[in-house]
């Protein structure tokens, strides 16, 4: 520190500066790296939801086919667009419904392990509809996770352990109820479907822990 004509000279001020503007230049970076990462993730829920939603209504209008493959391709379709929609526009508004969607999820995996629940017969008739509940739930909640990316992720987990949470809840409900005859196997169609939702968990999660708390609608600029 040296004084020149009673003004107090700090010879380190410059290099205090330069250590702010690096910092500056690194949280920029940083800003950029997060935002390239929210739209790498919302192109692979795109990309997803296309191949998925192309291959699931194709396998219902070739069986069973007509006005029935119709009907049972909006019977989810519809209900998944207008939560897609509410999602993207009412983000806080539409958390717990979400929340209580991937619950509904949740005992719907764990009806369907008891034998005596009939999901058998109606999976037999209707098709793999476990299966494509969590492709809707995927979709939804990945786009979800470009408003609020930690609660999507948070989901997105629970999505993709379903199956197995479902398994094992299934379980204790049929010994609860002295039913026999639980099949300890997940279906290969529940398994397939629920490493995407895994993969876009995991990156929603690590969107989610470099933003912090506050997870607003726009990437940071």
């Amino acid at each position: 520190m040296v004084s020149v004509h009673g003004h107090v000279l700090h010879p380190h001020l410059p290099h205090l500066r330069t250590g702010r503007r690096r910092r500056s230049g690194s949280a920029g970076t940083s800003s950029w790296s997060v935002d390239a990462l929210r739209v790498v993730t919302l192109g692979l829920t795109v990309v997803f939801g296309l191949v998925a939603i192309t291959f699931v209504v194709g396998e219902a209008m070739t069986a069973p086919g007509g006005w029935a493959g119709l009907g049972l391709s909006a019977s989810w379709l519809l209900p998944s667009a207008i939560l897609a929609v509410l999602a993207w526009r009412h983000p806080d508004a539409e958390a717990p419904v979400l929340a209580a969607a991937t619950g509904a999820l949740v005992v719907l995996a764990a009806w369907a392990v008891v034998p005596a629940g009939g999901w058998e017969a109606a999976e037999s008739t209707y098709g793999p509809v476990r299966a494509v509940a969590t492709v809707a739930a995927t979709c939804v909640l990945g786009l979800y996770g470009w408003r609020r990316p930690r609660l999507a992720g948070e989901l997105l987990m629970l999505v993709a352990v379903t199956p197995v949470v479902g398994l094992v809840l299934g379980s204790m409900l049929s010994a609860l109820l002295g039913v026999g005859g639980v099949t300890w196997q997940l279906p290969t169609s529940m398994a397939v479907v629920s490493l995407p939702a895994a993969a876009l968990g995991g990156l929603h999660l690590l969107i989610g822990s470099a933003t912090g708390h506050a997870e607003e609608g726009e990437p940071a600029s």
